[in-house]
């Protein structure tokens, strides 16, 4: 697979990378570089938002060691890295921007972390999503560990649910791209193959189910913690005229207000399908 890497940001893997295996650590990496791995050029699946930001998922078993690996990053005459203007970011030598994210010891019950600057954030998901990362070999003499699709998903869900109220929409947008577009991840055969039972009782609609197979796989990869912390999401997306749905819709251009209800329509009825998904998996 060749993603055709820029310089920097080749480099800038090649170096965190490096890090991390020699501190023994498991990472890996979720956001849009993530989706640009596992998904758009592995599966040559157009038309998501165009940005690239390299954020890492990082297993810490305390702020100490959190501490620890930070300060391997930025060590060296000169450092491969230096901090950001936030504790989660850091700045490559060669210009490319890494974001970090800790989880495991440092996350309480809830699934959140309290950054030493006192700033919660949910990294509900993360823990489970470390199992079912995949090995993917860039074409470029580099093998990343990227989350696995119907994980990054779920952490869109998670992310959307944490940063709304900031006037966030890009992770319910993500979402909704991923709803819309996981049957082309090599899913096309799975859709009478796993779900011509819930086709043939119209419990789902054809058009709808590659959302219904996220569901699925959602499901199959997540505890129902990880996936409880994200029903109330799901369930206000049932409602056409929701935030989520007006989330979902910001920003494209409607041409009228016929095309606008059936935008909306459309999309609760995929988030619909996504929600039979999971309860399949949990019938079966």
């Amino acid at each position: 697979m060749d993603v055709s890497l820029g310089q920097q940001d080749l480099a800038l893997l090649r170096d965190f990378l490096a890090a991390m295996e020699e501190a023994q650590v498991k990472c890996f990496l979720v956001g849009a570089g993530a989706r640009l791995f596992a998904f758009d050029r592995r599966w040559n699946v157009k038309g998501a938002r165009a940005t690239l930001d390299w954020d890492f998922a990082v297993r810490a078993e305390s702020w100490d060691h959190w501490s620890a690996l930070t300060a391997r990053l930025v060590r060296g005459t000169p450092a491969r890295f230096t901090p950001g203007k936030s504790e989660h970011r850091f700045l490559h030598v060669d210009g490319a921007v890494l974001d970090l994210v800790p989880y495991g010891g440092v996350e309480s019950p809830r699934g959140e972390i309290l950054w030493p600057g006192q700033a919660r954030m949910s990294v509900q998901g993360f823990r489970e999503s470390e199992g079912g990362c995949e090995l993917l070999d860039t074409g470029m003499g580099l093998t990343v560990p990227v989350a696995a699709i119907p994980s990054l998903a779920l952490l869109k869900l998670h992310a959307y649910r944490d940063r709304r109220q900031r006037g966030e929409r890009k992770d319910i947008q993500d979402f909704d791209w991923y709803l819309r577009n996981y049957e082309l991840a090599g899913n096309e055969s799975r859709v009478h193959e796993e779900l011509g039972e819930a086709l043939r009782s119209d419990l789902i609609g054809i058009q709808d189910a590659g959302a219904a197979l996220l569901g699925l796989d959602v499901a199959r990869m997540h505890t129902s913690d990880a996936i409880t912390a994200a029903r109330e999401i799901l369930i206000e997306s049932r409602d056409p005229w929701s935030k989520v749905t007006t989330d979902v819709l910001m920003g494209k251009r409607a041409a009228d207000d016929d095309w606008d209800r059936r935008a909306r329509d459309e999309t609760c009825r995929a988030f619909g399908a996504f929600e039979s998904g999971l309860e399949l998996a949990r019938l079966t």
